[in-house]
Parts: structure tokens; sequence; C-alpha cells
């Protein structure tokens, strides 16, 4: 499978993380895994990455499902990816420059993937 101009992009100058490298190898087919192989969006910043890639390349959004038959934790975190969003958006309007607090987000997060919010 070739790579868009816009995925291109992205695999080479974008803002990269565990997450954001999953969700990219699902949708193209490119391995673009690091050392840290699959992992989940933990964090604000790790979702500020993904948010970021699918801005770069929007046209990987719509395959975004895929990546939720990765798990039952991606399955979550896919379901309710546009809840996520939004409440980074209210909590964090500058989310772009740098992932700042979230809580709420942070929290539903944090449910979906099984962690304790004091971890």
């Amino acid at each position: 499978m070739s790579l868009s101009p816009n995925a291109e992009l992205w695999l080479r100058n974008g803002e990269r993380c565990p997450a954001a490298e999953t969700i990219f190898t699902y949708c193209t087919g490119e391995n673009a895994l690091s050392d840290h192989g699959e992992d989940l969006p933990r964090t604000m910043e790790d979702l500020r990455r993904c948010r970021l890639m699918f801005e770069t390349a929007p046209e990987l959004r719509s395959c975004l499902p895929r990546v939720g038959h990765l798990s039952r934790e991606w399955a979550e975190i896919v379901n309710f990816w546009e809840d996520l969003c939004l409440l980074q958006d209210v909590e964090d309007p500058d989310w772009r420059e740098a992932a700042g607090k979230a809580p709420q987000a942070q929290a539903m997060l944090n449910q979906f993937i099984g962690r304790d919010a004091a971890e």
C-alpha cells in the first residue's frame, strides 16, 4: 500500500508516541512502531499526538475503527474518541501547542485503559 503525501509527511516529521504509531501502522499497513511496540494513549500528551497525526493526515481518521479490534481498551477508546477529543478541547483549548491539564478527559482515558487515577 502506498502512503498518501499527508501520511508520509507525518511519518517523516510528525510528533510521535507509541499510541500514534500504533494507529498509523494499523491504518496504513506501514510499520511505524518504535521499540515500545503497540501501545494505548495513556496521557493527554499521547492523545494530543494522535490528534495531531489525524490533523496532518485526515484520511487516516476513517480507519480508526480498525484499531478498536486490537483490544478491549482500544475498543473503548475508539468508541469514545469524539468524547475524549471534545473534553480535551474544552479543558485544554491550547492542546495543539502542548498538552495541559484536562482532568476529566484523563479520568475517562484512565477508565478505558484500566488505570487508577492515582497512578
